[in-house]
């Protein structure tokens, strides 16, 4: 009996947990109107390095006093962006920053940095052909290509040491995470009340901090990489190049959980993805580390977008 095996259902369950906690805590979080203008002027002046310019295009659309848009989309976008780019498939699990290692030279955890190039050299010498996930491409024999290879040896690999690692070291990866999310929005906050961003020992289990989306998001992330399966997260945003609406991969809602259904998307073929609130799920392969192969792919939860609304032709009528 494979204990470590989880099937699509507990996962999925899992992610739509997930995917609640940050919305709730978008929802909660204190904003002000004054430091939405001088967050705003701040982008101006760093267009390319601005961190809301990795969600969304324009963000002065959600920043403005005047604008119409919601701010907690744009803080949900902003989170998950964050989510993918420090947790998922960066094997947090394992450590980072050593807290033991106080002498000269380098200071990341032993673990973490071995798993970290040993994956890598697997990875690499295998010829792994991937967007954001690791996808066969390049291989004539349906599903013997090398994530057969690659990844039930990476969730072999993670089972066996994902006890070894100093919890105090991912603790302090954890934390690193969360106080650089508060760092870049405290022009945002209205007050420097901590009740949003740390775990309080005794507080009640409806409080959604940051520090409890990190520490479920690792827990998750170390989950997924004990798969033999390969899952990943798909982020529909393109800043240089627009992309275009897919339903089979995304889906619109209307911020109170009700997708919207209409037949929008083939009066108006020039729809666009305006912002990304959650990324899809998408799976390859199947439970026991077989069939991996690029058209066979499983889309398990859509992405959740804001649509972006061409102007309407004065002939367009919907």
């Amino acid at each position: 009996m494979d204990t470590f095996r989880k099937d699509d259902g507990y996962i999925l369950n899992l992610v739509r947990e997930l995917r609640y906690h940050i919305k709730m805590w978008s929802r909660y979080f204190p904003t002000s109107k004054m430091p939405k203008n001088s967050l705003f002027s701040q982008s101006q002046q760093d267009r390319q390095d601005h961190w809301f310019r990795t969600v969304v295009s324009d963000p002065k659309m959600y920043l403005k006093e005047d604008s119409d848009h919601n701010l907690q989309v744009l803080l949900q976008g902003y989170l998950w962006m964050k989510l993918l780019s420090n947790i998922f498939n960066r094997l947090v699990w394992t450590g980072g920053h050593c807290v033991r290692r106080s002498g000269p030279g380098d200071k990341e955890c032993k673990l973490y940095k071995t798993m970290i190039n040993l994956d890598k050299l697997v990875r690499d010498s295998k010829c792994l052909v991937a967007a954001s996930c690791m996808i066969v491409t390049d291989f004539s024999v349906p599903g013997n290509g090398p994530d057969s290879v690659y990844l039930p040896w990476r969730a072999e690999t993670c089972r066996v040491v994902a006890g070894l690692a100093h919890r105090h070291c991912v603790d302090e990866a954890i934390m690193s995470t969360v106080k650089e999310v508060k760092s870049e929005l405290k022009s945002l906050r209205s007050s420097d009340d901590d009740s949003i961003w740390y775990e309080k020992p005794n507080a009640s289990m409806k409080t959604i901090t940051l520090e409890i989306i990190v520490r479920r998001s690792v827990d998750l992330d170390l989950i997924l990489s004990q798969q033999k399966a390969g899952y990943c997260f798909w982020n529909p945003y393109g800043h240089n190049t627009p992309r275009g609406f897919d339903p089979s991969k995304m889906e619109e809602d209307d911020e109170q959980g009700q997708f919207l259904v209409s037949n929008t998307a083939q009066q108006m073929p020039s729809l666009y993805v305006e912002i990304v609130k959650a990324p899809a799920l998408i799976k390859y392969g199947d439970r026991a580390g077989k069939q991996y192969t690029t058209d066979q792919e499983l889309v398990l939860l859509k992405a959740v977008i804001d649509l972006k609304y061409p102007l309407r032709s004065p002939g367009w009528s919907g």
